[in-house]
């Protein structure tokens, strides 16, 4: 089994010291050994997928197809891409199915309580109808913000050219979400407020992006904790930072937090509430602005998200 050829594809993705070696001790993929072996022996096409983890992940349909002088001749198609995009479609599914089961199956567990048990109760009646109005809000916020996270998707490639006022922005999210940080006696600061930074963007958008990132810090921060937002520019870019007093978020996380459905370790254990979209929508706002999002964390004393924007300039 000496390799006597191999394209220049072939040659950047298993090293350029393919030719004249064995295939066995080049590729180590057994089951593309064993197609081999099959087609010498019935001289039938070989159809097969491979999943190859070294030296990057890459996943191959591969044809074996005989050839004159008992050779053989491999022709692999890299779907890599493709393979992504069907398993982050069916995560997709799977996630919403579960996030939409839960309530679902509460509301259908209290119906079945005010037709039984509390079928002359008032009082239980009453409490069962409000928890189902709770579970029923979660679907809605569910529904909203997949649909947000969809819509937001669609415009990605839309090139975005007005002027956006952030202090406009940033003192609108902390007016719309000081209620809930007194609720747990945190304080929101904007340092720099009164230096007014435009930048080049969608208003209605920004605005999303600054409560995710706000409605998380708010969450995820303990009671009597600080939040603050700071503004500057830098060589045509604005910079926004928000950093909480919040429980912080493990370094493993952190690279995957902007995915969709993806939850920390932390937020889980502490039962903390929410969809996972939050931060995804914020990630596909950012890209559409042509920005970047940098977060730092310390497990315990709290985090730091950092947004890049191009600075507006109208000349």
């Amino acid at each position: 089994n000496i390799i006597t050829f191999a394209n220049i594809p072939a040659l950047n993705f298993f090293g350029n010291k393919l030719i004249g070696q064995n295939i066995g001790s080049e590729l180590r993929i057994p089951d593309l050994l064993d197609a081999i072996d099959h087609n010498r022996q019935d001289k039938l096409i070989k159809k097969i997928d491979l999943e190859i983890k070294f030296p990057t992940y890459k996943y191959l349909k591969a044809d074996i197809i005989s050839a004159e002088l008992e050779n053989v001749i491999v022709i692999m198609r890299d779907y890599t891409e493709v393979k992504k995009s069907q398993d982050l479609r069916s995560d997709f599914v799977a996630n919403v199915s579960h996030e939409l089961k839960t309530p679902l199956t509460s509301i259908k567990g209290f119906l079945e309580v005010i037709e039984s048990s509390a079928k002359d109760d008032p009082q239980m009646q009453k409490k069962s109808i409000k928890i189902m109005q709770t579970q029923a809000n979660k679907m809605q916020i569910l529904i909203d913000d997949l649909l947000m996270l969809n819509r937001i998707e669609q415009q990605e490639h839309i090139k975005l050219r007005d002027g956006v006022s952030i202090n406009e922005v940033l003192k609108e999210v902390i007016s719309n979400c000081t209620e809930l940080a007194n609720e747990k006696s945190i304080n929101i600061k904007f340092i720099n407020s009164k230096k007014n930074f435009l930048v080049k963007g969608d208003k209605e958008k920004l605005t999303v992006l600054f409560k995710n990132i706000l409605d998380n810090a708010i969450k995820y921060s303990s009671p009597n904790t600080e939040i603050s937002f700071e503004a500057n520019s830098k060589n045509g870019k604005v910079l926004i930072a928000i950093h909480d007093q919040g429980i912080g978020i493990p370094k493993k996380d952190i690279l995957r937090i902007t995915e969709r459905f993806y939850r920390s370790d932390n937020g889980k254990k502490l039962k903390i509430e929410g969809t996972g979209i939050g931060l995804s929508i914020v990630k596909h706002i950012i890209n559409q602005h042509e920005g970047e999002l940098r977060i730092s964390s310390i497990e315990g004393k709290g985090s730091e998200f950092t947004v890049e924007l191009n600075e507006f300039n109208n000349y």
